[in-house]
Parts: C-alpha cells; sequence; structure tokens
C-alpha cells in the first residue's frame, strides 16, 4: 500500500525546493524539479503551485509561450490570483502581442473586481502609454480609462 502523507510531504518538499530555486534565478534547475511532478498525483494548492512556478520559470527563461501555458492552468484552478494573470499579460507584451495582453488585462479587471491590487500600477502605466501616444486603439484607451477610474487610479503630474 503506498503512503499518500508520505507522497504528499515529498511532493511539498520538492516544490519547496523549486521556490528555492527560484529565489536564486535556478529557473532551469527549477523547472527541472517540477517537470517530473506533473506526471505525479497532486492536489489542487500543489498543482496550482506546480503551474505558477513553472509559468514563473518559462517566463524568466523568456519562453513566453509556454510560460502562458502553465500560467493559464494555474488560473483555470484559482482564477482570482492577480499575480498570475499579470504573468499571462508581461508574457504576451514581451511577445509583442499587445491586443492579447489587454485582452486579458480586461478579462480579469472585468471577472474580479475585488481581486485587484496590482493591476493598479500597470493601469497607471497605461494611462502613461495613452498619454504618450503609444496606445491609439480607441476601444482600448477607453477600456483602460475607465477602468482607472473605477479602480481610482490616476497618473501623477
Amino acid at each position: 500500500m503506498v503512503n499518500i502523507n508520505a507522497m504528499s510531504l515529498d511532493i511539498n518538499s520538492l516544490i519547496r525546493k523549486a521556490q528555492e530555486l527560484c529565489r536564486k534565478d535556478k529557473n532551469e534547475e527549477s523547472k527541472e524539479v517540477l517537470l517530473p511532478l506533473l506526471n505525479e498525483e497532486t492536489d489542487k494548492k500543489q498543482s496550482f503551485m506546480i503551474f505558477t512556478l513553472l509559468g514563473g520559470n518559462f517566463q524568466e527563461l523568456k519562453e513566453y509561450e509556454k510560460a502562458i501555458f502553465f500560467f493559464k492552468k494555474a488560473l483555470e484552478l484559482y482564477p482570482k490570483v492577480e499575480g498570475v494573470s499579470l504573468g499571462i499579460y508581461l508574457c504576451y507584451a514581451h511577445l509583442e502581442e499587445y491586443d492579447l495582453a489587454l485582452e486579458e488585462i480586461f478579462r480579469f479587471l472585468k471577472e474580479h473586481k475585488a481581486a485587484v491590487d496590482m493591476y493598479k500600477v500597470t493601469l497607471e502605466e497605461l494611462l502613461t502609454d495613452i498619454r504618450d501616444g503609444h496606445i491609439q486603439k480607441d476601444e482600448d484607451i477607453e477600456n483602460i480609462q475607465n477602468f482607472a477610474k473605477e479602480f481610482n487610479v490616476k497618473l501623477e503630474e
């Protein structure tokens, strides 16, 4: 008979090891610890941590498509985690897929208004981009301005 608690502890210790490697900017090593865990039976929280860490690893390794894949898997489990959504936004921005990046911001802000904190800084940056002429699509400008107003985000003068 397999000891489930021992397996769970082992998975948790591997997740902690991967987190520590991330903190030391050893994303390749962290990824190598995490990838085999995809074949293991994990609980919801463990799966979320694995997906989120892998998303972060791939983002740091500039493998943005893979990062988006894992960040989206994490959001399927816990859709209100703003940092994961922000990771998707940043990956799309690095890929110069600006429409998809903005689409992710707008999706999150519409669905999870109470969970918004980090995106306030992003909204400030987007207002600056509008002011500086970097965003010109009327629909995007309107959405950004409406969300900024709704979340009381203003540009510092």
